[in-house]
This record gives structure tokens, sequence and C-alpha cells, in this order.
């Protein structure tokens, strides 16, 4: 099916032509600002990084932040890297394992293979949990009973299973936490909701792509001929109905007759900028229920790979979850880089971002080695995210908490005084904590503005 994005609406008041403010280099500001500027509207975007890219972070050619184009067919960020000329590589893949279920090995205790068979007894059992799960939510919702957080709907069905071997369980909770803690990257605290937490989220076509120059290719070329000042730290913006926008930098103030505000949600949060006069109740309640989740990488780099070459995704399912990811990926098979890139999310995520180099370092090794045993060799550059103590991103991206709705994404997304303008993956109702959302809706945005909706993608599915 194809349409245009039921979110957009135009812009109501305020704005009625000229120059407009774009806060934020990230894919959502720097999509809008091309586009406006494509329609010759003057833009003058706003970074407070020395860089352009925001959450999207590529060193040499491997990305820290967004990594994977989701559903590469009718995703529109594949043609935006045909029209650009990007070269990117199909990864294969769904909605839950990166590079699909049937190409990836999973590594149980002490390193060994799951065999075929065991393999397919935990998805098999896995499957049983989640039908129990998508019926007891449908119970919830006809009796009209309050929402609970995903983590206890998992622990009451396993506690009405009879019969779960040990195998069973840690089966279950793998992939659980593939999807809840490494997928959503939600934390316990506000935890991840149960009847909400994937509700009208929409998948493209099957399978994965990466940018084969990282995803900080796509940013420089969005930003190109673009007028981007870095360094400008947003500290306040002044704005009514009737006059200029003012928006003051920790060096200078900017006017014009709208502002984009594309900072992520985790800024918003914590209140880094001061919005006079302050933003809305409806507002503040959408940023104050909506969860921002955790999302930490490792990257180790060899001076050649040690692992099978041709094996893309490894699962491992050897030790508890607390202390470990579900996922190792390789960068060799896609980049021809001999690195091997760790990931985990949520409250895992946030220690691994707090510890010490040496104590990533030797935890990686650990999980290797627990995996491939004595052929690991020592790493020649160990890289790690930092996304959480980043404050210009607090986080790495939203998720549907407990207490949260649906609509507090719409919320976050609604213009105010028709002057202010709200982008960003976590106001994108259909592709929240995704960069291909954060895109789109920059271009939803400009499309506003211009009240013009063939701004907009086509959204094919």
């Amino acid at each position: 099916m194809i349409r245009r994005s039921s979110a957009w609406r135009p812009a109501l008041g305020g704005y009625q032509g000229g120059p407009v403010i774009v806060i934020g280099a990230g894919l959502a500001g720097l999509g809008a600002a091309r586009a406006l500027a494509q329609h010759d509207v003057p833009v003058t975007v706003l970074e407070a990084r020395d860089r352009i890219g925001g959450r999207c972070h590529t060193i040499d050619r491997i990305d820290l932040g967004a990594h994977w184009i989701h559903g590469t067919e009718g995703n529109p960020l594949t043609n935006l890297a045909r029209e650009l000329g990007l070269p990117t590589l199909f990864v294969g893949g769904d909605s839950s394992y990166s590079g699909g279920w049937d190409q990836l090995v999973v590594h149980g205790p002490q390193g060994a293979v799951l065999s075929a068979d065991q393999k397919l007894r935990s998805i098999l059992v896995a499957d049983e949990v989640r039908d129990e799960l998508d019926a007891e939510r449908r119970r919830r919702f006809a009796a009209a009973e309050p929402d609970i957080a995903v983590r206890d709907a998992v622990a009451a069905a396993l506690a009405r299973r009879d019969g779960m071997t040990e195998f069973d369980r840690e089966a279950v909770d793998w992939h659980t936490a593939l999807t809840a803690r490494d997928d959503c990257a939600a934390l316990d605290e506000p935890p991840l909701s149960f009847l909400w937490w994937d509700d009208g989220y929409e998948v493209y076509g099957y399978g994965d792509s990466v940018f084969l120059d990282g995803y900080g290719a796509l940013a420089k070329s969005l930003a190109d001929g673009l007028d981007v000042h870095l360094n400008q730290v947003v500290r306040r913006i002044e704005y009514n109905a009737r006059t200029a926008v003012r928006v003051h930098t920790d060096r200078k103030t900017f006017e014009a007759q709208a502002a984009i505000i594309t900072v992520p949600l985790g800024v918003l949060k914590a209140g880094a900028i001061e919005f006079a006069p302050a933003l809305p109740a409806d507002k503040h309640e959408s940023i104050a229920q909506l969860g921002v989740g955790h999302l930490a990488k490792v990257v180790l780099q060899f001076r050649e790979p040690f692992w099978p070459r041709d094996q893309y995704v490894f699962g491992f399912l050897g030790r508890p979850l607390a202390d470990n990811p579900t996922l190792v990926v390789s960068l060799w098979k896609t980049h021809r880089i001999p690195a091997l890139l760790l990931i985990t999310g949520g409250e895992l995520a946030k220690q691994v971002e707090a510890w010490s180099e040496k104590a990533v370092s030797d935890w990686s090794l650990r999980v290797l080695r627990d995996m491939f045993g004595s052929s690991v060799t020592k790493p020649k550059r160990v890289l790690r995210t930092s996304w959480d103590h980043d404050p210009f991103a607090r986080g790495a991206y939203s998720y549907v908490a407990v207490g949260a709705l649906p609509s507090h994404i719409d919320a976050l997304a609604f213009p105010v005084e028709g002057r202010l303008f709200f982008a960003g993956e976590a106001t994108y109702r259909h592709h929240w904590a995704g960069a291909h959302g954060a895109y789109a809706s920059g271009l939803r945005e400009a499309a506003r503005l211009l009240n013009d909706p063939r701004v907009l993608p086509p959204r094919h599915f």
C-alpha cells in the first residue's frame, strides 16, 4: 500500500512565509532544512556539536549511532540514498533479528553453537509465549484494565506455564531481551509499556541495509549547500503568534519567522532549552511521559578476523542477560573492517557507557572468549559510545513507557502558536526510535510550513 503521511496538517496561523531556523543538524533537521531550501525558503541550521549528524556518528566507516536502514524497500532512506548516490549493502534481517533468524548463529553455554534442533526449540517456545502475550493484551484492552510493564507481563506468562526447562526459560528471556531491551532500549524505570509499546508502528519490506560509508555520509550529503552553524548551543527560544522567533545560543541571537526544533527527547526532558513563554501543558506531559532509551555499542577492531568471515551476526545465549549482550555483529561481512560490534540496551547499556575503558575492554573480551574461545586475539582499538553522557543526546532514542500513550507522540509533534515546529524520531507516530522516522518527521514539518504535502515521502509497506 502507498499513501501520504496521515500525521501531516498545514500550519495554522503564525508562520506565513519567510526565514526559518532549524535547531539540530541530525537527519530530522537536515531533512527539513534541505526541503525548505529546495523551495527557496531562507534556512539557518544551528547545531550544538562541532559536527553534523546528531545521533548519526561515523568514525572510519564505523557507525556509533544509527546503523541500519530498517526494512529496505519502502523505507524513505533507501530512495534518498539512491538519489544522493550513496552506496548501500543489503544485509537481510527482519523486525526482530538483525541479519535474519535463519542466518543467525547462536552460541550457548561454553561457546557451543546451538544445534538446529536447539535453535528451533528456542524460537518455538518464544513464539508460544508471544502468542500468550498477544492474547493477554487483547484481554486487557477488552476489560479496560490498566497498563503494566512488558517485563511483568512476560513473568506472568512464564508463571502460568508448566513443564518449562531451564533452557526454555533462558531462550524466552533472550528472545524477549532482543526486542524489549536491545531494540526498544527500554530501561527498568520507566518500564516499557505492555499495552502500547508497538501500537501503530509500521514495518517496511523485508531486510535491512547498511551505508557502506556509514550514516555520516548521508548527513554530509544532506547538509551540502545548507547554512549550518556549528558549536551553537541553544539556551532560550522566545516566540509568539505575532512576531519573529528569537533563538538565543551561548554565542549569538538569531531571528526568523519560525523555528523547527529537532533536539532529542532527552534534551527536552532535561529542560536544557528555556522557552518563553513556557510550552503548553500537553507538550510538557508528552515530554514527561515518553521514555528515553539507552543503547550502547562497543566496537573491537582487530588486525584480522578470527571468527567465521562469512557470518554476519552471532547470538549470545551463554550467560545471564543482566551482564551480557544478546548479539555480536561482524563488520567484516559488510565493510571488510576486521571488527566485532557488541550491542546492548537498557540498564546494561547505561552501565557499559559509565565503565572505565579497561572495564569495557575486559567485559568485551570476556564475552568474545565465551563465544570463540582461545582464538580471540588482542584488539588494536576499542570504541565505545557515550550517548547517555552526551549533553546533546542524553540517551539513544524514545520508547513508549508505562504511563505514556501513542497520542503523546502526536502531541509532541504538534506546532505551537504557528511559530514553533517539532521534529525528530520521538515525534513520528509510525516510526519513532528510528533514523527513517527522524528524516520523515523533518519532511513532515517542511511540508507543514510550505503547506505542500508533496514534500512528504511516499509511504510504502
